[in-house]
This record gives structure tokens, sequence and C-alpha cells, in this order.
């Protein structure tokens, strides 16, 4: 079945204060009617904003569409401020209807679908990335009236990517369709699990995409019937994986450069088990490396690494803010490499 677009904005805060600024308030004070009237119309458009903690539900339901995972502690109060203050009302449909009038809600979404780690999860053409989307949201693959729907609506440029997976999370949640119904409740628990999580995980072990990895890979396990109560233990097992992985810390993307006696360049990833894979290139010898090599299970500041470019063996030491230094030897040559970590 197909997810329907939204209807037109409702009156929201923008639209209030400008009728109230009309009015012509007077900077005078006093118990008149027409002061008592205006206290009222203040008192009506502050009622109309969603406070923080009510932006909490839509904070975690635009986390979980755009990245698949649970909101991390910082992020969350971030964000759910930032709407706040915005004067955003506090559900999908509200911010998906702001979107195009609210400047600040815009820039704030799109930062969300622009990220390097929303584009990373969201790759491949327009029909991949709506079926990334609703497999991430909603746990299924969209039926072919939905998909061919969203995807013409991005390809005709009537929906921008960045803007997609709220317009997909607030058409959903009110789908009066029976799929509907189910999806509507599947993000209502994932919202509510993902409440239960940010506030348990550590703020130093949740972090990285090995963390993220192993928050989405929990998240697919709720479903429309799942509970809090009894999804309690499936959140605590992840929560523990999170902070025993002695090596999650080093997990990204790094490149670097090696010099001496022969010199080149190189890039390799760091997966969450502590091994390295990647390759590189000799400058003078105009070959490809291969690398390889391991992070050894240490904790602290910094790990030691061992493998190899090629036919060189190198070892180095890598801290936990992603610098890798060290040094190479093989065939009668060495000398020195580094790397930065790039994406973590």
């Amino acid at each position: 079945m197909k997810i329907r677009m939204l209807p037109p904005p409702r009156l929201g805060f923008s639209i209030f204060a400008a009728l109230i600024f009309t009015l012509g308030l007077s900077a005078c004070g006093g118990s008149d009617p027409a002061t008592a009237e205006r206290q009222t119309q203040h008192a009506r458009v502050r009622a109309s904003i969603a406070e923080p903690v009510e932006n909490e539900p839509v904070t975690q339901q635009l986390y979980i569409a755009y990245f698949g995972r649970p909101a991390d502690a910082n992020g969350l109060n971030q964000f759910k401020y930032q709407l706040y203050q915005l004067g955003v009302g506090p559900t999908a449909q509200d911010l998906n209807a702001s979107y195009a009038t609210n400047a600040g809600l815009r820039a704030l979404v799109n930062s969300f679908g622009d990220s390097p780690e929303s584009n990373a999860l969201y790759t491949g053409d327009t029909a991949a990335f709506v079926q990334a989307i609703y497999v991430n949201l909603l746990n299924r693959a969209p039926d072919a009236e939905g998909k061919a729907y969203w995807v013409h609506a991005i390809d005709s440029g009537l929906l921008t990517r960045a803007k997609a997976a709220l317009s997909i999370l607030a058409a959903a949640q009110v789908n009066p369709t029976p799929q509907g119904l189910i999806d509507a409740q599947l993000i209502a628990n994932k919202s509510a699990n993902s409440k239960v999580f940010t506030s348990l995980a550590p703020v130093d072990a949740y972090r990285g995409e090995f963390a993220a990895q192993l928050a989405r890979e929990m998240l697919r396990k709720v479903t429309a019937a799942t509970t809090v109560e009894e999804f309690r233990a499936t959140i605590d097992s992840t929560i523990v994986k999170l902070t025993t992985a002695e090596l999650f810390t080093y997990t990204g993307n790094y490149t670097g450069s090696y010099d001496g006696s022969d010199e080149g360049t190189f890039s390799f990833t760091v997966a969450p088990d502590g091994t390295i894979s990647g390759s590189g290139k000799s400058n003078l010898q105009g070959v490809t490396l291969i690398i390889t090599g391991s992070l050894a299970n240490a904790s602290g500041p910094s790990v030691p690494v061992a493998g190899s470019i090629g036919p060189l063996s190198f070892t180095a030491t890598l801290t936990t803010d992603g610098k890798l230094n060290g040094s190479w030897n093989g065939l009668g040559m060495s000398g020195s490499l580094r790397a930065t970590r790039i994406i973590y």
C-alpha cells in the first residue's frame, strides 16, 4: 500500500505569533480587558510549543529514521532543545508540516539527512535508498505502490533525500490501513525502547560505528508486539557488549603515509574485532601493497598494532583519538609511518 503525503500544515506557532503582533501590542501593562486578553493569547502561544521533554519521542524517531539507531545522550539533549527553541510541535507530522516554512527546522533536519552517518547508511540509487529507510524504520521492504510513490517524489524533485526519512516517518504514523497501524505501533515501540537504551548507555561507550551497529542490530529485534519490559534484557545485553568491548574505541577508517628507504600512502579499516585491512601504494616502486594486521587486546589510552604492508612489516601504537605512529622494515629497508582516522 502507499504511504500518502501529509496534508498542508496546521496553524502553528509562527502564524499565532503573527496574529498576536498584528494586534498592535503596547508596552504598557495593567488590568484592563485588552491587556488581559493579550496575556491570555500569549499563554495560548506558550502552551502550543512543546517543552523539551515532549520532543524526546520525535527526536528518537528521527534518529531511528535517519541513522537506524537510538539517540546518544548528548545528541538527544541538543536536538530536543533545538526543536523547543524553534517552536516546533512534538510530532513528526508537526516537523514535516513546518519543514518548508521554518528555515531553522529545515537546516536541522537537513543536518541529519546530509550527515556522513546517514549518507553511509543510505547509499545506491533512489529505489535502494527508499528500501533502506523502510528496513531501518519499519523492519520491512516497501510494497510496490509505496516504493514507486516515494521514488517518484524524490526523482521528480518534489522531495529531497535529506527530507525523505522524515516524510516517510510522518506518513507511516498516520496511515490508517492494517499495515499502517502495525507500522505506527512498531515505531512507537522502537522509540520507547530507544529511550531506555539512551538513558542507560554510557556516553563514552556509545560512540563510533561499532557501537552504532550494535544498537541498530538491537532495534531490529523490536516488533509491533514488543514491550519495554520484555525488551529490557536485550537492551542490557547490548550495553554489556558496548562496555566490555576493549577495541571498539579504535574502529574506523584511516589514511596515512610512510617514508624512509621507500615512501608511499595507504588507507585501512580497523574492524570491531581489531583486525586491520586495506591497501597502499609505493611511490618509488609504483606497486599496490596489501595491508593486514591486528590490534592487541589492551586497554588504556593506546594499543599496540602489528601487521604488514605488502612485503614490509610494521609495528605501531594507535591512540584512542585515532592517531597511529610507528615504524616499518623489510627487504633491507626501513622507515616510519603515521595515519589518522577519517571516519569514526
